[in-house]
């Protein structure tokens, strides 16, 4: 039994080294480069880039790094998805910025590994998709009719967006924060989630559970339907109508003064009135 022990540990070790990249230093000596593209639809980004993100006439890098560092970057289109990460690691550099250039046929964003993705410049388009994971970090500007995203496994996002319709799905620790303006919001948070927004939202829909918080008095709601269970706690701020349903250890401030239909209230969970300041 211990020799069978030993065998799977030097088994699992030898799987962990050879996951491993090699590391590289920077030179020092920074230079710059550019790369045309095909179209592409999707774009995975990772192994802990820094890249900014800018629509453009055609899609292309733009990359200011360390010269013995350019070699290492991949950028791999297979299908409709761009593939961006690195054959081994950065140990110390002086630069490595990457500016990836977009086109209209965006459509999904993937950002993981640790990787750090901003756009300044707002993404414009009819829709997009955004998921973020890994421990992985974003900062967006977001003026699109449909916007979808789902944040994980500690990822943490600064969003600014303006839209018709939102779908924001948050867990694993991850956090949000930011303003957000729509006609439709749907917000789900699990797992250890936080969020912190504000801005103008018509209707809202938010489901809460598993010990998550979201501070939102100072987001502007017409319209709310709170579900929240587990340890989850809310603040919010609604105008009209707010439905809720409230259960386990659930604690909900309510700022403004809407119509209230309580649908349901069980178990120690906490309705607490407060005053807007």
């Amino acid at each position: 039994m211990k020799k069978l022990y030993a065998i799977l540990l030097a088994f699992a070790t030898c799987i962990a080294m050879a996951q491993q990249k090699e590391k590289i230093k920077g030179s020092k000596n920074v230079t710059i480069a550019s790369k045309t593209l095909t179209d592409f639809e999707n774009v995975e980004i990772g192994d802990a880039l820094e890249i900014t993100i800018v629509k453009g006439i055609s899609p292309s890098l733009d990359i200011e790094a360390d010269d013995n560092l350019h070699e290492i970057i991949i950028a791999e289109i297979n299908g409709k998805t761009l593939k961006l990460g690195l054959k081994k690691d950065i140990s110390s550099s002086k630069k490595c910025l990457i500016r990836l250039n977009y086109t209209a046929s965006l459509k999904q964003i993937l950002v993981k590994n640790e990787a750090n993705v901003t756009a300044n410049a707002r993404i414009e388009l009819p829709e997009i998709y955004i998921k973020a994971i890994d421990e992985s970090k974003l900062n967006l500007n977001i003026d699109c009719k449909n916007v979808t995203l789902n944040l994980s496994d500690k990822s943490e996002t600064e969003l600014h967006s303006k839209s018709e319709n939102m779908t924001i799905e948050a867990s694993k620790s991850a956090e949000l924060k930011g303003s957000l303006v729509s006609q439709n919001l749907k917000f789900d948070l699990y797992q250890k989630a936080e969020a912190n927004v504000e801005g103008e939202i018509s209707d809202f829909i938010l489901r809460l559970d598993a010990d998550t918080n979201l501070k939102a008095k100072k987001l502007l709601v017409k319209n709310t339907n709170i579900l929240a269970e587990g340890d989850s706690k809310v603040s919010i701020q609604t105008a009209n109508q707010l439905t809720i349903e409230a259960t386990g250890s659930s604690e909900i401030e309510i700022y403004g003064d809407p119509k209230i239909d309580l649908k349901r209230f069980a178990d120690n969970a906490k309705l607490i009135k407060k005053t807007t300041k």
